[in-house]
C-alpha cells in the first residue's frame, strides 16, 4: 500500500539503517546468490545493515523521531566498512541469518551509541554487542542451515547516509520504505 494510502492509525514499524552506495549492492547480492546455505535472499535494493530496530512507533511520533535521527548523526563524517567475514547469525544458537560482517569503526560505533541513546525505549535498549552486518539470506523458522564463518576480500564500503526506514510484513516479504535519508557530514 502506498504511503499516503496508509492508514495513519496504525503504528509504524521502523528501523534506522545504513545502506550500501548502489555499485556495491550487485556484488553483495552476488554472495547471496554464491552461497549454498538454504534460505531465502534479500532483496538486492533491502540489503543493509541495521543500527537500531525501533519496533512499532505511533505515526504521531514520526516527526520527533526523524529529528532523533538527524540529531544522532550531526556531526559524523562518512565512513568506511572494512569486510571481514561471512558468516551465520546469531553464532551461538540455531543460525537465523547469512550475513557479511564488517570491522566497527569509531564513527559507526559512536553513531549506533546516538541512536540507541536518542531513539531506543528503555525496555528496548540491551547490553548485547553491535555485531555490523549486512544480512544477505534469511533462514526459515526450523532451519537446519549450517554455521558459516569464512573470511572475505571485498572492497570496503563507504558509507554516507544514514536512513530511517519503515517495514511492513506482506505475504511476499517485508516491504521497505525510506521515510528520511540524512546525508553524513561534519
Amino acid at each position: 500500500m502506498p504511503a499516503h494510502h496508509r492508514d495513519k492509525s496504525l503504528p509504524l514499524r521502523l528501523f534506522v539503517a545504513c545502506y550500501p552506495p548502489a555499485e556495491q549492492i550487485d556484488e553483495l547480492a552476488a554472495i547471496a546468490n554464491a552461497s549454498d546455505v538454504p534460505g531465502s535472499r534479500v532483496p538486492a535494493a533491502q540489503i543493509h545493515l541495521t543500527l537500531l530496530f525501533l519496533g512499532e512507533i505511533n505515526p504521531r511520533q514520526l516527526a520527533q523521531t526523524i529529528l532523533s535521527v538527524e540529531r544522532a548523526a550531526s556531526g559524523i563524517a562518512p565512513f568506511i566498512l572494512n569486510p571481514q567475514r561471512i558468516l551465520t547469525l546469531p553464532e551461538r544458537s540455531p543460525p537465523r541469518l547469512l550475513a557479511l560482517q564488517t570491522d566497527l569503526p569509531a564513527a559507526l560505533s559512536e553513531l549506533h551509541k546516538r541512536v540507541a541513546h536518542r531513539i531506543a525505549r528503555p525496555s528496548h535498549r540491551t547490553h548485547r554487542r553491535f555485531v555490523p552486518h549486512f544480512t544477505l539470506k534469511r533462514f526459515d523458522h526450523g532451519s537446519t542451515a549450517h554455521p558459516v564463518d569464512q573470511q572475505v576480500e571485498l572492497a570496503p564500503i563507504i558509507i554516507s547516509s544514514v536512513r530511517l526506514v519503515s517495514s511492513v510484513q506482506r505475504p511476499t516479504g517485508a516491504a521497505h520504505q525510506t521515510l528520511r535519508t540524512i546525508d553524513l557530514a561534519v
